[in-house]
């Protein structure tokens, strides 16, 4: 257990030092890490795919906080927003979370595979967003609330905060990409604790007693990750200011095209 601890550590740092330097990282790093280990660690081959989300879940909600507090100094956050797309975000979150807890671990590795290798493509094509100046978001109900539902349903299919979707989502509303970011970092939050709780209840009905697993989460992979997180989150930031950002983000989206295809296949 102590080296499935260590490992976990470590791909906790490096999944948030990710995170910092390209906007994406511990859920990417974390789930096809412990999807790949977690069997040898006496845990069942077609529950390893949804241990491997809830653990994932409820590590970025503690990885969250510090992000969000650095935010919310900096003024990133806009409240308004917030209190209007994110009880679609957490009832999708919710309903996503109990939709992966019954699908086929199989189809849930296809589903992250997938996943992974449309991320890949876009991390590989994606140029610097050009910001918006001075216009008014466009916050329509409609909008907001199928885009809050549905990119909080896939945020909990696919064991992430969301991010990757929210922050594209709101910046094409004319939300300025700092507003974007710093607002999908809170609406990412109880988006991930949400979707975390029903992981944790969906896994106590679903599968046998443990005592690693609440729920679905692995609780010492998830202390570790957190820990890890949390040490390393602030590297990332100084990291993203140093190095070259653009070359990290080409060669993390080869990685991830690659795991992408060996989870899929």
């Amino acid at each position: 257990m102590l080296d499935l601890i260590m490992i976990c550590f470590i791909a906790g740092g490096l999944g948030a030092i990710l995170q910092g330097m390209v906007g994406v990282g511990t859920g990417i790093v974390i789930i096809p890490l412990l999807t790949f280990i977690l069997p040898g660690y006496g845990i069942p081959q077609d529950m390893a795919i949804h241990i491997a989300l809830a653990t994932s879940m409820a590590a970025i909600v503690t990885n969250s906080f510090s992000a969000l507090i650095s935010h919310h100094k900096r003024g990133n956050v806009q409240w308004h927003i917030f209190k209007k797309i994110i009880l679609f975000s957490v009832i999708g979150s919710c309903l996503g979370a109990l939709a992966a807890s019954i699908t086929s671990g199989r189809y849930l590795e296809s589903i992250f595979g997938i996943f992974m290798l449309f991320t890949a493509a876009y991390m590989l094509v994606k140029e610097s967003a050009v910001d918006i100046t001075d216009t008014a978001p466009i916050l329509s109900l409609p909008k907001m609330a199928t885009g809050g539902f549905g990119i909080g349903f896939v945020a909990s299919v696919i064991g992430t905060g969301g991010g990757i979707l929210m922050v594209p989502f709101l910046h094409s509303l004319n939300v300025k990409m700092r507003y974007a970011v710093g607002t999908s970092t809170l609406i990412g939050l109880p988006v991930a604790i949400i979707g975390a709780v029903t992981y944790v209840v969906a896994g106590l009905s679903q599968m046998h007693s443990s005592s690693v697993t609440i729920g679905y989460v692995h609780w010492p992979a998830f202390l570790a990750i957190s820990l890890a997180g949390i040490i390393c989150a602030p590297i990332g930031a100084r990291l993203a200011t140093i190095l070259p950002a653009k070359i990290l983000q080409k060669a993390f989206a080869l990685c991830m095209a690659i795991v992408g295809l060996k989870m899929l296949f």
